[in-house]
């Protein structure tokens, strides 16, 4: 008969996990438990195979030392201590409340930040195609945003020009609305430009911004403002557009583009992007 008498705490509660882990297998009853509250185990380990260093190391308290004083070195700390001295009970119990606060927070945590509103520019995108009517090569840019969410719908977003440097005589009216990517009229139908839209969850879209045709003097805004104002501005060095998204209960996204020309052919650059409230900092990730 073995003697479990003298057995240390952690060989007695893996002896413990594995009893229970044969028993599931003989009684109905104890399987059925672990199905109902294990049943997602596996993908739990794959997750943390995946992000094996977030999960375990956090965030470094110290700028510039990586992840070597992240949340697990106090446990790691006193797990060291313990092998040479036995702690005070309220020590112990003082870890074990850390340890489930943290874990609880990194499982809310996880699902907070895939389930947030938030909106992404995942950035622009050129078109080149030539135009049989007037016999010239062209190239457009639009810019691609994205519901970052996994499963909350965006409602209520608009993308429009709010600023031009330098400005442009006749396009100093902002804001204007910007042109959503193939809302073009059909011939012989009426057409009332569409102003916003919805963004159901990881849904992208795409907006046209400016075109121009090879060696053209200047490029147009794509904007749905009309009553006369102007769409046509001069290549003059850089213009540079502050591109401001907005949408029902989320703070507006400012995106700097930068547009000139370069060999013959409109050329775009993104630059900062920023939003108005710091609580949607993930919009810039």
């Amino acid at each position: 008969m073995p003697d479990f008498r003298h057995l240390s705490w952690n060989q007695a509660l893996a002896c413990g996990f594995v009893v229970v882990f044969v028993l599931s297998f003989f009684f109905r009853p104890i399987r059925r438990w672990w199905r109902n509250n294990f049943d997602y185990l596996p993908e739990f380990f794959m997750g943390v195979q995946a992000q094996f260093i977030s999960v375990f190391w956090g965030e470094s308290i110290v700028t510039g030392f990586g992840h070597l004083f992240g949340v697990a070195m106090p446990f790691l700390i006193l797990a060291v201590y313990s092998q040479f001295k036995t702690p005070e009970p309220v020590v112990n119990w003082a870890a074990i409340g850390c340890a489930v606060l943290i874990a609880g927070y990194y499982v809310w945590r996880s699902d907070h930040v895939r389930l947030q509103q938030r909106i992404n520019v995942v950035g622009l995108n050129p078109r080149n195609w030539f135009d049989p009517q007037v016999q010239r090569n062209a190239r457009a840019f639009d810019i691609e945003i994205v519901n970052g969410s996994e499963a909350t719908t965006i409602h209520g977003v608009r993308v429009q020009l709010s600023e031009i440097v330098p400005t442009v005589q006749n396009l100093d009216w902002l804001p204007v609305l910007f042109q959503q990517k193939h809302d073009n009229p059909i011939l012989g139908v009426p057409h009332v430009p569409l102003k916003e839209f919805d963004l159901n969850a990881t849904e992208h879209k795409q907006i046209d911004l400016v075109s121009a045709f090879e060696d053209a003097t200047g490029f147009t805004v794509h904007h749905i403002a009309g009553g006369g104002v102007n769409t046509w501005v001069d290549f003059n060095g850089v213009h540079r557009l502050r591109i401001t998204i907005t949408a029902r209960d989320l703070p507006p996204l400012n995106v700097w583009v930068g547009v000139s020309t370069e060999g013959g052919f409109i050329k775009c650059e993104l630059g900062q992007v920023k939003a108005e409230n710091l609580n949607q900092k993930n919009s810039m990730q």
